[in-house]
């Protein structure tokens, strides 16, 4: 056990430590050859071949509600600028904003000092409001959605942009035009710049993982549907198939946005399915934890998620982008509180050695750092981008392993059981061999060896009453031929007392007693059976409540008049019994619940009676 504690206690250090050290430590180290000044970044003595891309997370200039041309710049007529550091979000821009509203148009604008012009460069951009426009050089090379002064002229779109150039002198003068009238949230990602063949490898590797991760989700997410489909009363492989493919859409939909440069979806359409991927996810995860790790995790557990997770669903279908948005900010402290409660859960489920609870905590584990991580890069875009594909498909095949080991383990079972079949059938065929060949001598020694497993088979080994499985059968029989009948359940008063007075031995002697006043008693019209212990289960072939009650009063009468003697010993005991009619439709197990209620009742109530429900 302290070993186990140990292990979990290294690995959560090691892995949120991670975390806090990534957020704390994410800002672009500044290298000696990148010097960084108000609007201006100085790459004089950046190699970009040995050094790589770099960010251009400098402070712009950025000017409020213009857009001003490169020939005005060119005029140096622009007026004085502000500053902003990229990234920028909500807080930054509200330090310098002359207004208070976050609908405005913009010019932000930067040179670049390089050392080499005669190379062919590129610019790669992502999120700049909801809109932009890019101008190289006075050139304008690219632009996403479509920039406005106003709502009615400008509309937002997400998508990446690369753009090439080749630079006219050592100087580069980069002009964004970006505009938001429907978005509201003041999001400003940082541009990178570099070679060309730099920026284009950036990119293809960038789209080459969302679309291999996307590709691993996807293939998991078939193949576990497909296993549910084959053994639907396991619904864990459901969950997982639908968490999977929730984060395989997801992926297409952020990063570098596959699907959006595939087909130029509606940014209300967009924005809805984004978050309701994001949104429905915990529903699915919820539902996987709670049927996999059964009992470690509780019905109320899954069902808050899934209720939660629905509401925030809802929003996202029936509200406008400025609701649904907002609405991400308690979604984000839910996602928090999910996440802390199921990994606590998870490491007390490890500690006490509850089966698969150390698979999925570790994959839990990648998945948890990868969603903070992620919250943080959404909501203030100040880490190195999202983990989110990694971690999920980290988690996502873990977790499959986890589904493996228990569908392997299923099927272990199943190997073995057939294996003891087979082995039995094959004793049974060599002893019919050995049958065979003394037939004549043996017929009558065989026929009642049959009829002795049989009815082993269908009694209980003590009392010689029908046993549980048997009582299964007559039952299911009734039902099919649309018989009417009733249970009833009797159980033996303070027989734990007997046994501690008197001996297992006296028990046992007293159920045998008892099991010939049943037979006796019901002859004719209804059958018994030792349904576990003192318990007894039975079946009164009647469909009048009445004359079932008095039935079952006249038995528990007689028992309670009749002196039992066992080893010289005289011994009175009671009964109560709980009874409850079977009707069509009904479900057995149901009936036998409620018959069962029924004598719990007459127990608390006194004991030694007959409870109808």
């Amino acid at each position: 056990m302290k070993l186990r504690i140990i292990i979990i206690g290294i690995v959560l250090v090691s892995f949120f430590g991670a975390l806090v050290y990534g957020i704390l430590n994410n800002n672009i180290t500044q290298d000696e050859n990148k010097i960084m000044s108000n609007g201006v970044v100085d790459l004089s003595k950046w190699n970009f071949e040995q050094d790589g891309i770099v960010k251009l997370n400098n402070q712009w200039e950025i000017y409020f509600n213009q857009f001003i041309s490169p020939h005005t710049f060119e005029q140096n007529m622009q007026g004085a600028p502000s500053y902003i550091e990229l990234p920028g979000n909500n807080i930054d821009f509200n330090n310098i904003k002359p207004f208070k509203e976050n609908y405005f148009y913009i010019t932000l604008r930067t040179k670049v000092k390089i050392s080499d012009p005669s190379q062919i460069m590129a610019l790669k951009t992502t999120l700049i409001l909801s809109s932009y426009k890019i101008f190289v050089d006075g050139k304008e090379l690219g632009e996403i959605g479509k920039v406005g002064t106003s709502k009615e002229n400008s509309s937002p779109r997400y998508n990446n942009l690369v753009t090439f150039f080749k630079p006219v002198d050592e100087e580069v003068e980069i002009i964004i035009y970006a505009s938001d009238f429907y978005l509201g949230d003041c999001l400003i990602g940082v541009p990178h710049i570099g070679i060309a063949d730099q920026i284009v490898n950036e990119n293809r590797l960038a789209l080459g993982k969302d679309l291999f991760v996307f590709g691993i989700l996807f293939i998991i997410s078939i193949y576990h549907l497909g296993l549910y489909i084959k053994r639907k009363n396991d619904k864990s492989p459901l969950f997982f198939s639908f968490f999977c493919i929730l984060v395989a859409i997801r992926t297409l939909l952020v990063g570098e946005r596959f699907i959006v440069t595939l087909m130029p979806l509606p940014h209300d359409l967009y924005s809805r399915l984004a978050y309701l991927t994001a949104y429905m996810s915990m529903f699915a995860l919820a539902g996987f934890l709670y049927y996999t790790l059964e009992g470690l995790f509780s019905k109320k557990y899954y069902t808050i998620t899934k209720n939660i997770s629905f509401v925030f669903a809802g929003t996202s279908l029936l509200l406008n982008y400025h609701y649904y948005n907002m609405a991400s900010i308690p979604f984000t402290v839910f996602v928090f509180i999910f996440l802390a409660y199921s990994l606590i859960k998870l490491v007390k489920g490890y500690i006490k050695k509850w089966e698969y609870a150390d698979h999925v905590l570790f994959g839990f584990m990648f998945f948890g750092v990868a969603i903070a991580n992620d919250i943080i890069y959404q909501f203030v875009l100040i880490n190195k981008g999202s983990m989110v594909p990694f971690g999920v498909a980290a988690f996502a095949l873990s977790q499959a392993f986890t589904l493996a080991t228990k569908f392997s383990k299923a099927f272990s079972t199943a190997e073995k059981l057939t294996g003891e079949k087979e082995q039995i059938l094959l004793d049974i065929k060599n002893s019919n061999a050995c049958l065979e060949q003394r037939v004549n001598e043996r017929t009558k020694e065989l026929t009642s060896t049959l009829d002795e497993l049989e009815a082993m088979s269908k009694t209980d080994y003590l009392t010689k009453l029908y046993n549980r499985r048997y009582m299964y059968e007559i039952m299911a029989f009734k039902i099919k031929n649309n018989k009417r009948f009733y249970i009833a359940i009797g159980d033996i008063d303070n027989f734990k007392i007997i046994n501690d007075t008197y001996g297992h031995s006296v028990g046992d002697e007293l159920l045998l007693q008892l099991a010939k006043i049943f037979k006796e008693t019901l002859k004719g019209i209804g059958v018994a059976s030792r349904w576990g212990g003192e318990e007894f289960l039975f079946i009164i072939e009647e469909e009048d409540k009445d004359q079932v009650t008095c039935l079952m009063e006249q038995l528990r009468t007689i028992i309670e008049n009749t002196n039992i003697f066992v080893e010289d010993k005289s011994i009175q005991v009671t009964m109560t019994f709980g009874i409850c009619m079977y009707t069509e439709g009904m479900n057995v197990e149901h009936c036998i619940s409620i018959a069962d209620e029924a004598m719990y009742k007459g127990k608390n109530s006194g004991k030694n009676k007959a409870v109808v429900c």
